[in-house]
This record gives C-alpha cells, structure tokens and sequence, in this order.
C-alpha cells in the first residue's frame, strides 16, 4: 500500500494491491460487522468514498470489537511479524494509515455530529452489522461514531 500510494506509477505495487484487494473480497463472505456498516451509511448521507470512510473508521472499530477479537488479533499480529499483541497490530494500522495519509476522524470526512443517531440509524439494519463480533444497537453504533469524531 506505501509503494502504490507514494509511487502512484509502480506497477508491481499497484499489483500487489489489485491481489490484495480480490483477497480481501473473499472476506465478504463471512460478513464486514460494524465498520463496514457505518460506512455504507455515511457514504449514502455524505457521499464519501467507502474505502476511505472504511480506513477513518477501523481504528474505533477495532477498539470497540477488542473484547471479541483481541486474541486473534494477537496471533495476526505475530503471523505479521508485529507484536503480537492487539496493541501491537493497532499501532501497525495507526503508523500505515498516518504513512498513507489517512484522516483521523470522521469529521475530517464532513460528517456532522447531529447525524450520528441518523447514521447509526441507518447502519444498524445494513447486513454487515449483523456480522459484527459484537452485538450491536444504535447506542453502540452511536458510541463508535463518537469516538471517531
């Protein structure tokens, strides 16, 4: 992702990016939960691009998903070859997106704080919420939007 996002004409990394993304549509199999969710919500209200809007939201995803997801993001982490720890992988999401030029928060995206019961209105019946590690409400969904704001 650095290569391609720093050297826009690096065909081998623009590749390897191609393969990483038809990998990564094999995962919509088993469902994309919460981040995914939101961002189809965001996206329909505020036309942002859903890749990015995914990017800005993983990090709070990732914090509210921890209780369930701490111990296989820790062997993700050491497969990596990070600490492997969940804290060891986020930092490693935290550095790649701050390396790629990733924004921090949602509201860098334009989304208004008035439209989080809105959007997590929206996102609670999205298919993709349903896949969520942990059960979600619009409270949560809410709560996440907060965070990322």
């Amino acid at each position: 992702l650095p290569g391609a996002v720093e050297h826009g004409d690096d065909i081998i990394a623009r590749s390897y990016m191609m393969a990483a993304a038809i990998m990564g549509a094999t995962s919509f199999v088993k469902g994309l939960g919460a981040m995914h969710a939101l961002s189809h919500a965001i996206g329909a209200l505020n036309n942002t691009q859903h890749g990015l809007t995914n990017a800005v939201l993983m990090p709070y995803v990732l914090q509210f998903n921890r209780p369930a997801i701490e111990t296989p993001i820790a062997a993700l982490a050491r497969y990596m070859g990070l600490e492997p720890t969940f804290e060891g992988y986020f930092e490693a999401v935290m550095e790649l997106s701050t390396r790629v030029g990733i924004p921090r928060k949602i509201t860098d995206l334009g989304v208004a704080r008035q439209d989080f019961q809105r959007l997590a209105s929206m996102a609670l019946p999205d298919f993709n919420a349903g896949c969520n590690p942990r059960q979600l409400d619009v409270p949560s969904l809410v709560s996440i939007l907060e965070a990322a704001a």
